[in-house]
């Protein structure tokens, strides 16, 4: 028999094991071939003002992809090697040599691999045009997508998989060089608890997570300073490792001394649920750490993304009062009025004035100097503004500070301090009553906008010359693109400013480009999470494979053991979907806190509801698995 024979007897052999490494492999090459494939796609590339944003968004999360990617492959085939453990010691106790055993592997997974790419390379032809739509729906394009083929994203696809299934066979050989006959026999049942648990140690180690998790998200909230990165990494590294010491010390601490009260007395149901996770608590800690930490990524990924996109019109709107404004450009300003009448395009025009002076950035709150160098602000009386039809807070005795950023710790917009504004011959400092989460003009024209009542406006204008705004807000939205068409008609390109519809399709385009590749990620990050704790369960259930028999011809019936395992899988799926929730929470309430005043809670709990929903289905697949072992074993 020549080792091809033996090779392809294994193949059929072991099918039944082969489906989950080679589903596995053929989700992985699907997923990064779609990426590849929208990276590559110059319908999608030339449509977008933002193209160089978009290309290089698309190759930081290629990155991110491949390292997930990578993750999931090499997970499935260490289980897959694990559950061949008795398979590959047999080989050897028969006589055939390790380097024969090692070829063998090599071999098969070299076919796998060829055919998982293969396969997942034809799917990803056909899913790609569907999440192609879909990115130029967010982004706000319109443009005809064909079923094409993208030679580029094949030859990217294929390359790295070729490297990650050559990585694979390293991971083989290893198994098959660095492992006794015993290992390879005793490996699917070898428990991972490698200390008695309820010692001091372990108390201080479980006390000590709770307390890095509790720090992570007290620091969370006060981390928007000048040591940004700094502190982001001061919170990501206590709340992982706080997770991590969570599960490993203070969940198996809590659980031994559960047990310890029961006094031995378990009933069955905890024989089945609770015995068991404590048995495997090391190697699970490791896993949950890493299924909730990459749970919390995602759903603050998507929360902010989404939250973002869901508030683009309104955050746009608080950057751009007015669809059109004028500044020292009469001339223009009439010609436009002009053309939009011509058009038949209903618009209100009004009349304003500001006085820019600059401000002693010194004395502005530590977080708001430690942003700008220099900077003017511009003045506006309190009675042109509510002509022009904004309505503010009486200014009287102090200003009116306009910041889109105004719910953010960023850049310090508080209220009580004064700002300071340099005049010819003098300066005058106004204290900051009250704060509006909008800009008076529109942000290209100034940036730090004030409102003062009319006598202080006087005392500013007297020393400093008034700068004459036009200002032009359509009637009806609809009409936004002709007349944006009509300003760069009138408007020479170099004396052009950015206008609100502009803005706003810029803005849902960078914040459809977020969402997608969020979400893209997301579902990867979900499914394989997901993956992993599913994989993992069923090898534990092949362990249990005996328990469940002997139970059975003890008289157990299957629904008194569902029971038990129901529990045990909503300990699994549960306890690290809640926790990184509530992880989630308070990355994106920090997030919150240095973006645009978009809003949060809609757009977060639908994330968190639909990633529950899809972990829940895993947990329901995860106990029909179990149903059937235990349907087998008799």
């Amino acid at each position: 028999m020549t080792l091809f024979d033996l090779v392809r007897r294994s193949m059929r052999k072991n099918i039944k094991h082969y489906y989950l490494y080679f589903f596995s492999f053929i989700f992985s090459v699907m997923l990064y071939f779609v990426f590849a494939t929208l990276q590559h796609d110059e319908s999608v590339i030339k449509g977008a003002e933002l193209s160089l944003r978009l290309d290089q968004s698309f190759k930081v999360a290629a990155y991110l992809l491949l390292a997930i990617v990578a993750v999931f492959v090499l997970y499935a085939n260490s289980i897959f090697l694990k559950r061949r453990s008795n398979e590959i010691g047999i080989y050897q106790l028969i006589g055939l040599t390790r380097g024969g055993v090692a070829r063998m592997l090599m071999i098969e997974n070299m076919l796998l691999g060829i055919g998982a790419l293969l396969v997942g390379i034809a799917t990803g032809i056909v899913v790609s045009r569907g999440f192609l739509l879909l990115l130029v729906k967010l982004m706000g394009k319109e443009a005809f997508i064909e079923l094409s083929i993208s030679i580029p994203a094949i030859m990217q696809t294929a390359i790295v998989f070729i490297i990650l299934v050559a990585v694979t066979s390293l991971q083989s050989l290893r198994v098959v060089y660095k492992s006794t006959l015993i290992d390879l026999f005793t490996a699917r049942r070898t428990t991972e608890l490698s200390k008695q648990p309820g010692k001091i140690s372990q108390l201080l180690f479980g006390v000590l997570g709770i307390v890095l998790i509790v720090f992570g998200y007290w620091y969370s909230g006060r981390m928007v300073n000048s040591y940004f990165i700094l502190n982001a990494f001061i919170v990501l590294a206590a709340t992982i490792f706080g997770t991590f010491f969570f599960f490993r010390a203070t969940v198996g601490w809590l659980l031994h001394l559960w047990r310890k009260r029961k006094d031995g007395h378990l009933a069955f149901r905890d024989t089945l649920s609770t015995a068991a996770i404590m048995h495997r608590m090391k190697s699970n800690a490791r896993s949950l750490t890493l299924i909730t930490t990459l749970s919390a990524m995602t759903l603050g990924m998507i929360g902010v993304a989404y939250s973002l996109y869901y508030s683009v019109e309104n955050s746009t709107r608080g950057m751009f009062p007015y669809d059109f404004a004028f500044q020292n450009q009469a001339e223009f300003a009439s010609s436009f009025e002009k053309e939009l009448t011509a058009a038949g395009i209903s618009f209100e025009q009004k009349e304003l004035a500001s006085v820019e002076l600059p401000v002693d950035v010194a004395k502005l709150p530590s977080q708001a100097s430690a942003y700008w160098a220099d900077l003017k602000a511009s003045v506006f009386s309190n009675d042109s503004l509510e002509q022009a039809g904004m309505t503010i807070v009486d200014p009287t005795g102090g200003a009116v500070l306009f910041d889109s950023f105004a719910n953010s710790d960023m850049f310090g917009s508080n209220v009580g301090y004064d700002v300071t504004l340099k005049m010819p011959n003098n300066e005058l400092d106004i204290t900051i009553k009250e704060v509006e989460e909008k800009l008076a003009m529109n942000t290209d024209t100034s940036f730090y906008q004030l409102a003062v009542d009319r006598t202080t406006y006087e005392k500013l204008a007297s020393g400093a010359q008034e700068v004459p705004y036009l200002v032009f807000t359509l009637g009806q939205e609809e009409d936004s693109k002709e007349a944006t068409a009509i300003y760069k008609k009138v408007v020479p390109e170099k004396e052009q400013r950015v206008v609100y519809y502009d803005m706003l399709a810029q803005q849902f385009e960078a914040n459809g480009l977020m969402v997608f590749i969020t979400g893209f990620l997301g579902l990867v990050f979900l499914l394989t999470t997901g993956s992993i704790l599913y994989f993992r369960q069923m090898t534990e259930a092949e362990q249990e494979r005996q328990t469940f028999r002997t139970l059975r011809q003890l008289g157990f019936s299957i629904p008194d053991m569902m029971n038990s395992i129901i529990w045990k899988q909503l300990f699994i799926f549960g306890l690290p979907l809640a926790i990184g929730i509530l992880h989630g929470i308070f990355a994106i309430k920090s997030a919150s806190s240095f973006l645009f005043s978009a809003s949060i809670l809609l757009p977060a709990t639908v994330a968190f509801i639909v990633y529950a929903a899809i972990y829940a289905i895993f947990a329901a697949f995860t106990i029909g698995y179990y149903r059937k072992i235990m349907k087998d074993v008799l």
